[in-house]
C-alpha cells in the first residue's frame, strides 16, 4: 500500500504541475500536507465525508462525458455501430494476441481474453472491492441494512465510473478518425494515458476541461486519503499495539518469575 499510495502521489501531483503550472515538489508537498490534515483531524468520518464530495464530483464528470461522446457521434446507436464497423483498423499487436474489434470479445484462450479476464473483469469488477481500505469502510455500518442500502448506490457509481472510462476510450477511436483519419492510439502517439485527455482538449469546450481536471484531481485524493487512513489504522494497531502488548507480557511473566524464584523462595 505504500507504494500504492506513492503512485497515486506522484501523479497527481505530475497533474498538478502541468495543469497549474506548479512546481513538482511544491505540488507533492501542497497535496501530501492536506490530505495527511484532514486524514489526522478528521480520521475515518473526514476521510468519508471528503470522499463523498470527491466521488459526487467524478461521477458528474464522467456522466457529462459519457453524454457528450455520444451526443458528437451522433447518439448511442450511430456511435456503437461505427465502432463496430472499424474493426479492420484494429491495432496489429492487438489481433495477433488475441483480439478481434472494440465491440467484441477476444478469442477464448488467447493472451489478449487472459489479460482482459484476470486484469479488467476480476482484477476491477471483482479484486477492487476487496481493497484494505474499502474492506474498512464495510467493517463501519452498522446492520446489514446499510449493507443492502448501499448495494444500488454502489452498482450505480461503480457502472457510471468505470463504464464510461471503457466506452469513452473506445469511442474516441471513433472521433478521432472521422476527424483526423487516425485512431486513437495512432493520434497520441502511442501513448493509452493520453486518449482521453487528448479528446477532452480537442472535443470539448473549456469549461469542462477544467471540471474533468478537478474530477481527476479528486479521484487521487480520494484513494490517497483511503490509503493514508488505512495504512495509519494498520501500523497503529497491527504493529505498534502488538508490540505494546508483547512488552507488557514479557514484562510480567518476568514480575512473576522473580516472585516466585526469589519471594516464595
Amino acid at each position: 500500500m505504500p507504494i500504492y499510495a506513492a503512485v497515486v502521489l506522484i501523479g497527481a501531483a505530475r497533474f498538478m504541475e502541468s495543469s497549474l503550472m506548479l512546481n513538482f515538489n511544491v505540488a507533492l508537498l501542497v497535496l501530501a500536507i492536506v490530505i495527511c490534515g484532514y486524514v489526522l483531524f478528521g480520521g475515518l468520518k473526514g476521510v468519508m465525508y471528503t470522499d463523498a464530495l470527491q466521488g459526487s464530483i467524478m461521477f458528474v464528470g464522467m456522466l457529462i462525458l459519457l453524454v457528450f461522446i455520444y451526443w458528437v457521434l451522433g447518439g448511442i446507436t450511430e456511435a456503437n455501430t461505427a465502432l463496430t464497423n472499424m474493426a479492420h483498423l484494429y491495432p496489429p499487436d492487438a489481433l495477433a494476441e488475441g483480439g478481434t474489434g472494440w465491440t467484441s470479445f477476444p478469442k477464448l484462450g488467447t493472451p489478449f481474453w487472459w489479460s482482459l479476464v484476470t486484469t479488467t473483469i476480476m482484477g476491477v469488477g471483482i479484486g477492487a472491492l476487496a481493497q484494505p481500505q474499502l474492506a474498512v469502510r464495510f467493517m463501519t455500518v452498522k446492520s446489514d441494512k446499510e449493507l443492502h442500502r448501499s448495494l444500488l448506490i454502489g452498482a450505480i457509481f461503480i457502472f457510471v465510473m468505470t463504464g464510461s472510462a471503457y466506452v469513452v476510450g473506445s469511442l474516441c477511436n471513433v472521433y478521432f478518425y472521422q476527424n483526423f483519419g487516425q485512431i486513437a492510439i495512432d493520434y497520441v502517439g502511442g501513448n493509452m494515458n493520453s486518449i482521453i485527455p487528448t479528446f477532452i482538449s480537442t472535443a470539448l469546450p473549456e469549461w469542462f476541461v477544467y471540471i474533468f481536471l478537478l474530477s481527476l484531481l479528486a479521484a487521487a485524493m480520494s484513494t490517497l486519503s483511503s490509503q493514508y487512513h488505512t495504512q495509519g489504522t494498520s501500523l497503529g494497531h497491527d504493529i505498534v499495539d502488538a508490540f505494546k502488548f508483547r512488552g507488557h507480557s514479557e514484562g510480567y511473566t518476568d514480575e512473576i518469575l522473580f516472585y516466585n524464584k526469589w519471594v516464595l523462595k
